[in-house]
């Protein structure tokens, strides 16, 4: 991020979410498993194991689990291409999409295996915000007057940093909880093996509201 003797005010808006499984993982099933990446190649990585009672679905070219956090309000979907399809599937994943996705899911008895995983990121920001239109706040004509008064202020730039950390206890990242349960008896089984690139999201399951979105496609890095 830029700053300079020109810059004159930064603004700052965080969200923050530390949320624990509503049924945590057994730290001592977790043991190294291979993960595939992108480019075909494989590394060992620290994976959690567990039969959780959840909501799965297995579409055309990937498979879905929503894992809830304590509460059952919050819940992170974790979205997992077939083989050779990520950037398929990536590429098409719009809020609409993931709301058509989650509601195919029905609940299951699940073999899971998920790998640990924590990365920061910093993405800048301005190019897209100019891309979907937003353009006469970095120009130099910008009028922001309302802030000072005066039409000398401009954007510089904005960054876009994220946090996430997932292990067995839950996830840490940034946002909000509340409360909402609900069950299924007698599920079916599936078996779900995160061993190649996914996409997660943690979803207000009341609203169907998307807090964050991610891409894990190295969960080492």
């Amino acid at each position: 991020m830029l700053i300079n003797d020109l810059t004159r005010l930064i603004l700052v808006n965080t969200i923050y979410f530390n949320g624990s499984w509503a049924k945590p993982f057994e730290a001592a099933n977790t043991k190294d498993d291979a993960f595939t990446l992108l480019d075909g190649s494989e590394i060992s990585t620290p994976t959690m194991h567990a039969g959780v009672d959840s909501q799965y679905a297995a579409g055309a070219n990937y498979q879905a689990v929503e894992l809830p956090y304590d509460g059952h309000q919050l819940a992170m979907l974790v979205l997992v291409p077939n083989e050779g399809q990520f950037a398929g599937v990536e590429s098409t994943l719009t809020a609409s999409r993931v709301a058509e996705i989650r509601s195919e899911l029905s609940g299951h008895l699940v073999t899971l295996s998920l790998p640990k995983f924590k990365f920061r990121s910093q993405v800048p920001a301005k190019g897209p915000l100019m891309a979907l239109g937003m353009v006469d706040a970095f120009r130099t004509d910008a009028d922001l007057s309302g802030m000072t008064g005066k039409r000398d202020l401009v954007i510089q730039d904005v960054v876009h940093e994220g946090f996430v950390a997932v292990d067995e206890n839950g996830t840490e990242a940034a946002a909000a909880t509340a409360v909402l349960i609900g069950t299924v008896s007698v599920p079916p089984q599936a078996t779900l093996s995160v061993d190649r690139p996914f996409i997660f999201a943690i979803i207000d399951r009341t609203t169907g509201a998307t807090l964050f979105i991610g891409r894990v496609v190295d969960p080492l890095k």
